[in-house]
């Protein structure tokens, strides 16, 4: 297995057994802030994942109206998993739509330039407060994986609006 996303569901599973929709519901929340995945993604992963036997259905929920599958991992899930971890070296993804405007405003007026680097300064700064007022209610005892990542998180995005502010002061 290649895709970063397989790895991520193993990384879920070897926490605790999850439904479909828990799995999902964890790219809104602190997975979303390094890496996320649409609905469809992840179901098309779990059927590979199941077909691989690095997953299995461990139980259905019945309880509701819709039969919810509950997701676990297998040994086999794991020693990938834990091959992965130990030895893969990901390249970053380097993609920047706004960072590509910026290497071509030069032709924009100096107050086109500054209105678009400073409503992207605003957003930056509103993601920053919004993360920050999370990172806040988390436990060091309970929440450790959500710690690092949040940081990492807090860190992209204060670095962001320092090139903002490095950028809003050629003009």
């Amino acid at each position: 297995m290649k895709n970063v996303l397989q790895y991520t569901i193993l990384g879920l599973l070897n926490n605790q057994s999850l439904t479909g929709y828990e799995i999902y519901k964890s790219f809104s929340e602190a997975i979303g802030e390094i890496w996320n995945a649409k609905h469809s993604q992840i179901y098309n992963e779990l059927k590979k994942l199941v077909q691989s036997e690095h997953i299995y259905i461990s139980n259905i929920d019945e309880s509701s109206k819709i039969a919810k599958k509950i997701y676990s991992i297998t040994p086999i899930g794991k020693t990938a998993l834990y091959h992965w971890i130990e030895t893969a070296d990901e390249e970053e993804n380097t993609k920047d739509p706004f960072a590509i405007k910026v290497y071509f405003y030069d032709a924009l007026s100096t107050e086109a330039k500054q209105e678009l680097l400073r409503t992207k300064k605003v957003a930056k700064q509103d993601k920053l407060t919004q993360l920050n007022a999370i990172f806040q209610q988390l436990d060091p005892h309970k929440d450790a994986q959500h710690i690092r990542i949040l940081k990492k998180a807090l860190l992209r995005e204060q670095a962001y609006v320092d090139w903002l502010d490095f950028c809003l002061s050629e003009q």
